[in-house]
């Protein structure tokens, strides 16, 4: 590993197969800093992802958990009307507590911020396990669909920091957005994004002299701009495949 994981990935990772585990997170930068309402939005993702395998038992429970998790995030007084007595639940390893550790995670944004991430840790190492459990019973690789869940689920995490930063500094500008190419620090969180468009096209989401700039052009035109400090990294960054 050539970085430092957020804790959320980090619990994923130790959930993962050894062999399963990317060999780079967060494209070789920094961990994303996640507030606890992306940290929610995270715990949806997740749920989603499941949502198609869930067993029809439990499917009708599992897509009510799921749009109470997506109404809590949406209007942050709704927990607020719930008595906060979630306290330190243990949740089975099976797919019902997917969907349900989404809620916990909505509801902890707004009632008790600092225990979000210990709801998206839990919800995230059950899914591995039962990823896990999923692909052996399909006859998948085991490994390999793991890792694509480690990717994807790490790709979530970068994309929701940069549509908070994008929201501030450039509205509008997400839609556009295929991948993060490169994150790079600005003090001690994330401050520049290069990412690629559609179209072919680069766009760079960067601080110089003090105040935020969205580019757009080409990607040498895009890693030309990148402040000199940061250039070598970016370079290396693009080169990663």
């Amino acid at each position: 590993m050539t970085t430092e994981a957020h804790p959320v990935l980090r619990a994923a990772l130790k959930a993962a197969p050894a062999a399963a585990r990317p060999q780079t997170v967060h494209g070789g930068g920094p961990p994303p800093h996640l507030a606890p309402r992306e940290l929610a939005r995270l715990a949806i993702w997740c749920g989603e992802r499941l949502a198609s395998r869930v067993e029809p038992g439990v499917a009708e429970e599992y897509a009510r958990a799921l749009e109470e998790a997506r109404q809590n995030v949406a209007d942050p007084e709704l927990p607020r009307r719930y008595p906060y007595s979630l306290g330190n639940v243990r949740y089975p390893t099976v797919p019902l507590s997917v969907g349900e550790l989404a809620v916990d995670a909505a509801r902890r944004a707004i009632r008790n911020p600092a225990a979000t991430r210990v709801a998206l840790c839990a919800q995230v190492r059950i899914l591995v396990i039962l990823e896990k459990a999923w692909a052996r019973v399909a006859g998948l690789p085991v490994n390999d669909h793991v890792r694509e869940l480690l990717v994807a689920l790490d790709e979530q995490m970068v994309r929701l920091e940069l549509e908070v930063a994008l929201a501030r500094y450039a509205p509008g500008r997400m839609t556009d957005v295929e991948a993060v190419l490169w994150r790079g620090l600005e003090g001690q969180r994330t401050g520049h994004w290069l990412v690629r468009l559609h179209g072919e096209r680069h766009g760079l989401l960067t601080k110089l002299k003090g105040r935020w700039r969205w580019l757009e052009g080409n990607r040498e035109e895009m890693l030309a701009s990148v402040p000199d400090a940061l250039f070598a990294d970016a370079a290396r960054g693009l080169a990663r495949p």
